[in-house]
């Protein structure tokens, strides 16, 4: 009979670890796991030869267990007999007494729930042979080892809840044919009764109902409404309730999220401004002439050869363009002729020129243009931001006539000019830049960055207000916003390739990402290209000009 020393000083997770202890090595393990796989590989090889790999491979400490065995010339040299050795010299020794004691001292861990409890004793009661006993010990074991604060010892009973012994079930409502016996079934484990009875044919569960010491457990239920006051975030708020029947997940509708502040939107923008989020805008009572230098000197550029899987998807995109009025077919003589480039992005097709030789006779304005630096100064003890998209920003600005000569452009389809500003001139930045700052001029906590508009402050408040008042401002100037790109209200948001919160500035995840992904530069171009974006984000960098 196996004997164990005393065992009084010892919980039972530490005597299951000092059991579980003792293993066979994990390389053993392994090959026993595919010791046929080994056999079917060396089926057509002597049995001497067979038994010789697997000794080879087995390791030192094995071995040693393997001299032990004392096999005789014979079993030395028969695979299986080897492996069902090992098997049986690591098969655990069981001791009904020690798994017993084991049982015994099993409590209800303060944070632990009762589902949990009941299943961690009966994986326990599995190796104690209890036999027909098993029943009634786990009753005695949830009422000895059950923590009174959770469920009264009064109401511990049999294991088996309600006429279906499904645990968990009301027993009015259960689908059960088995009559139900209320008088034998008053007080089981894990049931409650409902106020009247049902003839619904639905079923209803229930977890655990804690309703303190001096409380029966079970809980009465009634189908309707119910308001219960609730604690998010340190914020309580009375919400009601919907018991339904249906056994259904339980959701928030959004008024109850609205309610406790779990999502929030900002206040709806008067009907005079909601049209600024459709079409394409133009900047009223606004046309710009573009500057030269004296003596301008042009070039009549031919047209670039278009792929003829794209041609058609970029007839279609010059034909719309024709139609919001950002382009025009050119017939009349006119100075500069510069190449279409035709870029795409994600599934569409977007129509650019290459006007270098045009920018290289352009008078610039130099007007400046917003730097993260001013915005780290300028948000300091803000908590809310805001972030504002013009839709195609530059062709919210129309051109002169003159100025539409310059900017004509060759196509396979005959030339065309731009009625608006594009994408590729030198002077759009610091001209979109110096309308919109002075058109936002006398708001104090609104920076313009070309075509983006951040709004900054200390309260949610003072933020919806100033926002609507700028959009009340594009709005009565013909700007129009990108609806999917404005963030209207965040407590993070991501600008000028930083991300902008309370705690100031921080480096953008992504291009953080970038950085790590890129390649061992290979040549001077690549070199250049690594220091460009590791300087961009040098005030993040420790010691970023120490040298070495």
């Amino acid at each position: 009979m196996s004997m164990i020393g005393s065992t009084k000083n010892y919980s039972p997770e530490q005597l299951e670890k000092a059991v579980e202890a003792v293993k066979m090595p994990i390389r053993l393990q392994l090959l026993l796991n595919v010791s046929e796989y080994l056999a079917i590989q060396l089926e057509k090889k002597p049995a001497k030869v067979q038994a010789a790999t697997f000794m080879a491979v087995i390791g030192p400490d094995a071995i040693e267990i393997y001299n032990s065995f004392n096999l005789s010339d014979a079993d030395k040299n028969n695979l299986q007999t080897i492996i069902n050795k090992f098997v049986e010299y690591f098969a655990p020794k069981s001791n009904i007494s020690f798994e017993r004691y084991i049982f015994f001292k099993i409590e209800q861990n303060e944070d632990e729930h009762f589902n949990e409890f009941l299943t961690r004793i009966k994986t326990q009661a599995r190796k104690c042979e209890f036999d027909n006993l098993l029943d009634e010990m786990l009753k005695d074991k949830i009422v000895f080892g059950i923590r009174s604060n959770q469920l009264p010892l009064s109401k511990a009973a049999p294991l088996s809840p309600n006429k279906c012994k499904k645990n968990g079930h009301f027993a009015n409502m259960c689908k059960s044919k088995k009559k139900y016996d209320d008088k034998k079934n008053k007080n089981r484990v894990n049931t409650a009764a409902t106020e009247e009875s049902s003839n619904s044919e639905d079923e209803v569960f229930i977890s655990v109902l804690c309703s303190g010491e001096k409380k029966d457990w079970s809980e009465s239920i009634q189908v309707g409404e119910a308001e219960l006051l609730c604690k998010i975030k340190n914020e309580e708020t009375n919400i009601t309730f919907k018991v339904v029947e249906e056994r259904v997940t339980p959701i928030l509708g959004l008024e109850t999220c609205k309610k406790l502040r779990l999502i929030a939107r900002v206040k709806s923008l008067k009907e005079s401004t909601k049209d600024i989020f459709n079409g394409l805008g133009c900047y009223k009572n606004y046309e710009y002439d573009i500057d030269l230098i004296e003596n301008p000197k042009f070039e009549i550029k031919p047209s670039r050869r278009i792929p003829h899987a794209i041609r058609k998807e970029v007839k279609h995109e010059l034909d719309r363009m024709v139609k919001m009025d950002v382009i025009k077919p050119e017939t009349e003589p006119t100075p500069a002729v510069s190449p279409m480039v035709v870029v795409r992005q994600k599934d569409k097709i977007r129509i650019c020129i290459d006007p270098s030789d045009v920018n290289k006779n352009i008078l610039r304005r130099h007007y400046p243009l917003t730097t993260i630096e001013e915005i780290s100064a300028d948000i300091k003890g803000s908590k809310y931001f805001a972030l504002l998209d013009c839709t195609k920003g530059f062709w919210q600005i129309r051109l002169t006539e003159r100025t539409q000569k310059i900017l004509t452009f060759a196509t396979p389809w005959g030339r065309y000019s731009f009625k608006r500003l594009p994408f590729g001139v030198s002077s759009a930045p610091e001209i979109f830049q110096e309308i919109l700052s002075n058109l936002l001029c006398k708001f104090q906590n609104v920076r313009v960055a070309i075509d983006d508009i951040f709004i900054y402050d200390k309260s949610k408040d003072e933020l919806h207000k100033t926002v609507r008042e700028v959009i009340d401002v594009l709005n009565k100037s013909g700007f129009k916003l990108n609806k999917n790109k404005c963030i209207m209200e965040a407590q993070r948001i991501k600008f000028l390739g930083h991300i902008v919160s309370a705690n100031g500035l921080e480096a953008d995840p992504e291009k953080v990402e970038a950085i790590q992904a890129m390649k061992t530069p290979k040549n001077k171009t690549e070199l250049q290209r690594l220091l460009g974006m590791i300087t961009y984000l040098n005030k993040f960098i420790p010691n970023m000009v120490r040298p070495y």
